[in-house]
């Protein structure tokens, strides 16, 4: 659907500001329905009460169409979550309805399939004179649209029901009395109905009504409220089911757990997710594709030109490589020689995947096509699998990889691709906290790996696969996740490959390391290591160079470091200067964290009253198991030398 469609009938500049609300257009209702007075003191109520709840609001019409709008400020959403939803925070979410045959209010049911209900940014703050250019579709616009279409089907005979009832109400009320002292004091339908409101009855409206200076103060106050854009309602009582509400409660509602469940089946995720996606069920990864649920492909390479090229690059290279997992789901049927023709990728043949992909064009084309309304045709040209490809490449990425740019960038590290990458979901970032909390510290170390790797870890984090089909190193000294404290040494690691996209900003030979934080577990001295962290010649592997860590909750990905062709550096992960603004826990994170601690649901570690304590039971916990380890220790070396009676003794006395 394009930005177009948005707009009304007409040709000219979509106009939703209040600025139509005049007597004209009021007129003009009532030439398409006799009930239109009714239902038109039913619109102004709904807008007043949209506006009292904190939203924009407002209509504009044609002889061909009323339209109705309410507008979600979005500037609340934490950055990254919003640039994960493809949102900007400095516009507005904005519900349309739209309603024909009549172009009355309440009197059809606008649906998205008739593109009467539609979902939109607009650069407008308060939708005034929003022009076609100034309305945005954003990365889930496609999918709250359906979710709400859905939502309003089941709700609309009782949004309707509701609405006769307000209406009868209001008849009932008011609008006769209006209407008899419009005919008896001669007076404008708004100065019947101030009247009205002020003065209740007819007894004393006729008398006051009658007093020309009364009648100059109320046309005042007319004024003054035309001014502020006030609307007078002949019944100030809100309303249950008033659908423009009901429009920006579900919006609100849909991103405050779209990161739960499943955009496809709506299914829980086992764990809340960074950014919304789909299950890994594999009809839920086919619609994702297929169906255009999820992220929307324009928005990303537009907002996100470098990650796009960085996803492009580490799924050619993961289909050139050992472990491609997980696989697309896509599929695309055209007439080929007047026959349809089924195109899918195999698994067993997973370079297929990388030789479509080696077909896009540079990340500036890719741009234009998108700004000229063009690429996903474009695409289908390149191959009909091409764009569906792309979008699950984008839409099944789990984690959040923003360039870093200026002052934010981190020194010394001899890249100028440099990334956040947060790849823990909040759940795992609170947990990590809390470790971090009772632990007493965390410190920097690298994690280096072949670029065809991180196709896996960007969807499912660091794990430790030691042992599994999924391992991509040795395990010589033992399970874990291998870290160092010097780049040189991860670098090895990451070792470099040719096979990644050629039109790529970065080149050929791309080396990927991540910069990573881990709790900073049991005693730091390797000879009284207890297990879990395992540092550098620790006496379980005295001759081990790297850290092992076999919690995969002790550890968290921060930033990503791009290395092309023959980029090196050499630097300890200490050294490394981290802009303060970076080092902080994410605001989603930590408001998951206070609320818990409100609400009395957060582990008693994590709570502000018992935190000191917390930390001292844990650091004394870890006290006893390294005394119990030295103890063990010494014990079973007494045992070795019991035969010397001299050694036997002088053991004993350290004992």
């Amino acid at each position: 659907m394009s930005d177009e469609e948005f707009s009304d009938a007409s040709d000219e500049d979509y106009d939703m500001s209040d600025d139509n609300n005049n007597d004209d257009d009021m007129a003009d209702l009532d030439e398409f329905d006799g009930d239109s007075d009714r239902f038109q003191g039913l619109l102004e109520r709904d807008i007043e009460e949209a506006k009292a709840q904190g939203y924009n609001a407002g209509w504009s019409h044609n002889p061909l169409e009323l339209t109705v709008w309410v507008g979600i400020n979005v500037s609340f959403l934490e950055e990254e979550f919003a640039a994960s939803c493809g949102l900007y925070r400095d516009k507005q979410i904005v519900g349309k309805l739209v309603f024909t045959t009549p172009p009355q209010y309440m009197k059809s049911h606008p649906r998205a399939e008739e593109k009467k209900l539609m979902v939109r940014q607009s650069n407008d703050a308060d939708l005034n004179k929003a022009k076609l250019n100034d309305i945005h579709t954003f990365g889930l616009w496609w999918t709250l649209e359906q979710r709400l279409n859905e939502h309003l089907k089941l709700k609309w005979s009782t949004i309707v029901a509701s609405a006769n009832q307000a209406v009868t109400n209001t008849v009932d009320k008011g609008d006769n009395l209006i209407k008899e002292v419009m005919e008896m004091c001669a007076v404008s339908r708004e100065m019947a109905a101030l009247a009205v409101e002020k003065y209740k009855n007819i007894e004393r409206i006729s008398e006051v009504l009658f007093d020309e200076s009364v009648q100059a103060a109320l046309a005042k106050e007319l004024k003054n409220n035309k001014n502020k854009k006030k609307t007078i309602t002949t019944a100030a009582a809100a309303r249950e089911n008033n659908p423009l509400v009901e429009i920006a409660t579900f919006v609100k509602l849909f991103l405050a757990t779209c990161t739960h469940n499943c955009l496809v089946c709506n299914e829980p995720h086992p764990l809340e997710l960074l950014k919304p996606t789909v299950c890994e069920r594999q009809l839920c990864n086919f619609q994702l594709t297929n169906l255009g649920l999820g992220i929307n492909v324009e928005s990303e390479i537009t907002n996100s030109p470098h990650a796009v090229d960085y996803h492009i690059c580490m799924t050619i290279a993961a289909a050139s490589g050992r472990h491609f997992t997980p696989f697309p789901s896509v599929q695309s049927e055209l007439m080929v020689d007047g026959q349809k023709k089924s195109f899918d990728f195999v698994s067993d043949r997973p370079s297929e995947i990388a030789e479509v992909l080696q077909k896009l064009p540079p990340m500036g084309e890719l741009q234009n096509w998108v700004k000229g309304g063009v690429l996903k045709d474009k695409l289908d040209e390149l191959h009909p699998l091409l764009y569906k490809l792309l979008r699950w490449i984008l839409g099944t990425n789990r984690a959040h990889l923003h360039k870093l740019e200026g002052d934010q960038r981190l020194s010394g590290v001899q890249t100028e691709w440099q990334f956040v990458l947060k790849s823990s979901p909040p759940a795992k970032e609170i947990a990590f906290q809390q470790h971090k909390l009772e632990h007493g510290s965390s410190f920097y170390a690298f994690h280096g790996s072949p670029i065809a790797n991180w196709h896996s870890i960007l969807r499912h984090g660091l794990k430790n696969y030691s042992g599994t089909a999924s391992q991509a190193n040795g395990a010589v000294y033992g399970p874990g996740i291998y870290m160092a404290v010097d780049s040189a040494t991860s670098l090895g690691y990451a070792r470099g490959t040719s096979t990644t996209w050629n039109n790529s900003a970065f080149g050929t030979g791309l080396r990927c390391m991540a910069l990573c934080e881990v709790i900073q577990y049991g005693p730091t001295e390797p000879k009284d290591c207890i297990g879990r962290l395992h540092r550098p010649n620790c006496h379980h592997k005295s001759n081990a160079p790297f850290y092992r860590l076999e919690e995969e909750e002790f550890i968290c990905t921060r930033f990503l470091l791009l290395y092309p062709g023959n980029g090196s550096v050499n630097l300890l992960a200490k050294d490394i200067q981290i802009p303060k603004s970076l080092v902080a826990v994410s605001m989603r994170s930590t408001a998951l964290l206070a609320e818990g601690e409100a609400d009395g649901t957060a582990p008693a570690s994590s709570k502000k009253k018992g935190a000191k304590k917390g930390g001292k039971s844990a650091k004394k916990e870890a006290k006893k198991k390294e005394t119990a380890a030295a103890t063990k220790k010494k014990k079973e070396k007494k045992k070795e030398t019991a035969t010397d009676g001299s050694k036997k003794k002088k053991a004993t006395k350290k004992v």
